[in-house]
């Protein structure tokens, strides 16, 4: 394909897609269209042209090139697209458009500091890049064209796929164009924004006759002769690239298009582009060949910069670049950089391996004297060959740092590596490799952070440098499932370590890593125990330890008030869910639950999403989801706690395409009527890790079986979980309920010993803890296991006094139905109206139905679910009205969701119309909050 003028040559297909994607995108509809095709095919230049048509409509046009020599350069083609919108605005406009989450945006496009904050969530990042995007569009509608996108680097790609799946009710157009994509090893999002619902995929076809026809007529002069064309579009396969180098090889050589010449085709196509290039350097004094083979180096690059590298004067490089211009092998940009890529290829093909290191070096020298990106150097870096250079090694260090800081892991380790290779002075290699390692860590490949730490540790590095190396270590055992071995790390330090504050350090992780371990959990109890007894005793204290100290109290069913007042102490100290308290801090909020404080527990979740908020963290407030999820649950807030775990799923997504969750939402699941899902869903989950992690994820895999009539499945999997939670001390009822689930399935399946045993158990394991929960839970199993209706009603009386709605739904619903089967069938009534009340307020839409049969079958007549009210909004619905009637705006509720404004704004007003209120100033009183 070629362009005459502004015209395009048979590609009228693919300009209507296009001009259809363009006016969508001003009516308000964003839209994504890729185009994908070989080298060549034209993809370029149906982007440049509909750029131009975008602009004249007066769009904004954000254009970025992917580039082969920058593929490691973390957000480059991002930065392309986005940093000329933040530096042509006063500091005024350039406060609002990075607004909200989007103020990590100048961190991630602009230069990073040494004082920057380590560490930023490639999620997080991807977010901030798109609402700077969105808000550019509120100022206008907005092209995104990423030409070459083959080459992007990876996380760009990111976040143009985060992009794409949010862009329909935008004013934002995303245009595509990369080569056909191998499916097993090109980059991964482009593999899933190609197969996407929303994206269109155009495929140009290879140039038709006619259209080679007129090409050669433009370029040759006078009508091609049909013999000629056919050989040309043989030749060339159609490609437009090709057949307009092809065209221009055959115009220098003098050839007219007669049937003569198609003979001379055959012979002159397959090097066209190779011999054009060889030919024109050799018509150049040398100094214009260090110009364009500094060119072909560089990429991109303004004058100064060329003629510096060249080693030429300003006036010798301008002058080159004229007679490339006039030869059509530079592109019509603000930077000097060749036509298409195949162009730079064939001129860097002329310069030997040696010399291409020696000035990509240069290069790099050069950059970082003119002031540019560490990222800008630091490509050019990788692409020379080391040479045992202390400078290359510790910028290539920086280079990491700073891709880690805007969260680009991959490009990181790409940068270290290259770093290590050159290689290090010999007191920073261990410190490159620490980095590296934790780089790693955060991309999850365990195995290959191992290795990078050992190698460090085997170093011989200082006390504190080697205490964070062996941290690492032992996170990435644990992380590859290796938990006995993790802690076999910590110990060992631990052994060695002289001082107090990093001993007590590594004795909370230590510890938490233990207490998880069958082999090991008595041991630490006894350490842990010591600590207890020194902190009481005015000794040193540590917030983690405090919060293992009373959490490992209450868990094993001991009375909950001295384990709560350590948890408390805990958070008086200042735990958070965030950064090396996260582990104690899970802790101590199920202890808390588990000591019948989940409303308690609750706050000190949404206190923490609060924080996480603005730094949009996926990752982080996803780990929050997961704990609200049960804590909603217990609390009878099951739409909330549904809306949760479906938004884990999403946030946790690999790639947004593998379906993740928190295991929490199975429970959810069952009680809303979805069992069969949450089977499902339970049939997916991997789980690898601790013997209490293990054990956990049976339990969650045994409700979901007990819950699809799969009972026989279940009792296996529970009485496994319960030895292993038992061996290691985890007894509370609440927090290792598998008793309670146990006595029923063994009783259904003929084991009336199993199931009698079971419930002693249950029963005198509730009455040590002194939770009214777990007391309330027992004397139900009890009651239903020996028909007695007492029990059941001590059961609902002891539930009626703790927040935990669900079991109190329970028990009256099991009270109700004995006090039917007895007789009473007026008493019965009404216990079961206030069973169905209590979990249809709740949401326990399973639960309410059973409740809604025993009811008729006393002789009750329920009423109609309600159509309008709370009970009506869907899961999602109500999150969105819940954090709307916290004070949020709308556009906070959308970054803290990670969804677009207009979801927030469409799910306000379903909510408005269902709660038959005005407006958000309603909203409080409506829910009830």
């Amino acid at each position: 394909m070629v362009t005459t003028g502004r015209r395009l040559l048979d590609r009228g297909a693919e300009s209507e897609a296009l001009q259809e994607l363009l006016a969508d995108a001003v009516a308000g509809r964003g839209g994504v269209v890729v185009i994908e095709g070989p080298a060549g095919i034209g993809k370029t230049a149906l982007v440049r042209h509909h750029a131009a048509s975008a602009a004249d409509q007066g769009m904004r046009v954000l254009r970025a090139t992917g580039s082969e020599l920058e593929t490691g350069f973390p957000f480059g083609v991002a930065r392309q697209l986005l940093e000329p919108s933040l530096e042509a605005g006063s500091d005024l406009e350039r406060a609002d458009l990075l607004a909200g989450p989007a103020v990590l945006a100048a961190q991630l496009l602009g230069p990073v500091s040494a004082g920057s904050a380590p560490g930023a969530d490639l999620r997080a990042a991807v977010h901030a890049l798109f609402r700077l995007t969105v808000n550019l569009a509120r100022r206008g509608p907005v092209l995104v064209c990423v030409d070459d996108a083959h080459w992007a680097d990876l996380t760009s790609l990111q976040f143009v796929h985060y992009l794409a799946r949010r862009v329909a009710d935008t004013s934002i157009a995303l245009l595509v164009a990369t080569r056909a994509n191998d499916p097993v090893t090109g980059p991964r999002p482009l593999n899933a924004l190609l197969g996407a619902d929303e994206v269109t995929v155009l495929r140009p076809r290879p140039l038709s006759i006619e259209a080679v026809a007129e090409m050669a007529r433009d370029t040759l002069g006078g009508d091609p002769a049909p013999e000629f064309v056919r050989s040309c579009a043989q030749a060339t396969g159609g490609n437009a690239f090709l057949t307009t180098e092809l065209l221009r090889r055959l115009a220098e050589a003098g050839l007219a298009p007669s049937a003569d010449s198609a003979a001379a085709i055959q012979e002159l196509a397959p090097g066209a582009i190779g011999d054009r290039i060889s030919g024109w350097l050799a018509a150049l004094p040398p100094a214009g060949v260090a110009v364009v083979r500094s060119l072909a180096v560089l990429g991109e690059a303004e004058l100064p910069l060329l003629a510096g590298h060249a080693r030429v004067d300003v006036d010798v490089a301008r002058e080159v670049c004229r007679r490339l211009e006039e030869a059509a092998l530079l592109e019509d940009a603000d930077v000097l950089r060749f036509a298409h890529p195949l162009v730079a290829r064939a001129v860097v093909a002329t310069i030997a391996a040696g010399a291409r290191s020696e000035a990509h070096l240069e290069a790099a020298r050069l950059l970082f004297a003119a002031g540019a990106s560490l990222d800008a150097c630091a490509v050019h870096l990788l692409a020379a060959r080391p040479a045992g250079d202390e400078r290359v090694s510790t910028l290539l260090g920086r280079a990491a740092r700073a891709a880690l800081t805007r969260g680009a892991p991959s490009e990181a380790i790409g940068y270290l590596r290259r770093a290590l290779a050159e290689p290090p002075a010999p007191d920073a290699a261990a410190g490159l490799l620490l980095e590296l390692g934790a780089a790693q860590i955060r991309l999850q490949h365990a195995a290959e952070a191992q290795e990078t730490l050992r190698q460090a540790l085997a170093l011989d590095p200082p006390p504190p440098l080697r205490g964070e190396l062996v941290m690492l270590l032992s996170q990435a055992h644990y992380l590859a499932g290796e938990p006995g071995v993790a802690l076999d790390v910590l110990e060992a330090q631990r052994a060695i370590e002289t001082d107090e504050e990093r001993r007590l350090v590594l004795d909370g992780n230590a510890i938490s890593l233990g207490l998880l371990d069958r082999d090991q959990c008595e041991r630490m109890r006894v350490r842990l125990h010591a600590y207890r007894d020194r902190a009481a005793a005015d000794g040193p204290r540590e917030r983690s330890l405090d919060a293992l100290a009373g959490a490992e109290h209450i868990f094993r069913a001991e009375p909950w008030p001295s384990g709560v007042a350590l948890v408390r102490r805990a958070f008086a100290s200042g735990l958070q869910a965030f950064d090396q308290d996260t582990f104690a801090y899970g802790w101590a909020i199920c202890a808390l639950d588990a000591s019948d404080l989940a409303t308690e527990a609750l706050r000190h979740v949404d206190a923490a999403l609060a924080q996480a908020r603005p730094r949009a963290d996926a990752a982080i407030t996803a780990y929050l989801l997961s704990y609200r999820i049960h804590f909603a649950y217990r609390v009878g807030r099951l739409a909330e706690a549904e809306a949760d775990g479906r938004a884990v799923g999403e946030l946790l997504a690999g790639g947004e395409t593998d379906l993740s969750f928190a295991p929490a939402l199975i429970d959810v699941l069952i009680e809303r009527e979805a069992a069969d899902e949450a089977w499902a869903l339970c049939q997916r989950e991997e789980m690898m890790g601790s013997d209490q992690g293990s054990a956990m994820i049976d339990l969650v895999r045994a409700r979901a079986a007990i819950a699809v009539g799969r009972s026989a499945e279940a009792l296996p999997l529970l009485l496994g979980a319960g030895e292993h939670l038992d061996a290691l001390g985890f007894l509370h009822p609440q927090f290792a309920p598998w008793r309670a689930l146990a006595v029923p399935v063994a009783d259904e399946l003929g084991d009336r010993e199993l199931a009698l045993r079971l419930d002693r158990e249950l029963l005198e394991l509730s009455q040590r803890s002194a939770a009214p929960t777990a007391l309330a839970q027992a004397l139900r199993i009890h009651g239903c296991l020996h028909g007695d209706r007492e029990a059941l009603a001590a059961s609902a009386r002891a539930a009626a006094e703790t927040p935990d709605q669900l079991e109190y739904a329970r028990s009256l619903t099991e009270l109700g139905a004995a006090e039917a089967a007895s007789g009473r069938r007026e008493e019965a009534r009404e216990t079961l109206r206030a069973a169905l009340a209590t979990a249809h307020e709740a949401g326990a839409t399973t639960l309410a139905a059973r409740a809604r049969a025993e009811l008729i079958a006393a002789g009750g007549r329920p009423r109609r679910p309600a159509l309008r009210g709370v009970a009506a909004l869907t899961p999602t619905e109500l999150q969105v009205a819940r954090l709307a009637a916290q004070g949020l705006s709308n556009r906070d509720i959308s970054d803290g969701l990670f969804v677009s404004l207009k979801t927030v704004e469409q799910h306000l007003a379903r909510v408005y119309a269902k709660l038959e209120i005005a407006g958000r100033g309603e909203l409080s009183v409506a829910l009830g909050s």
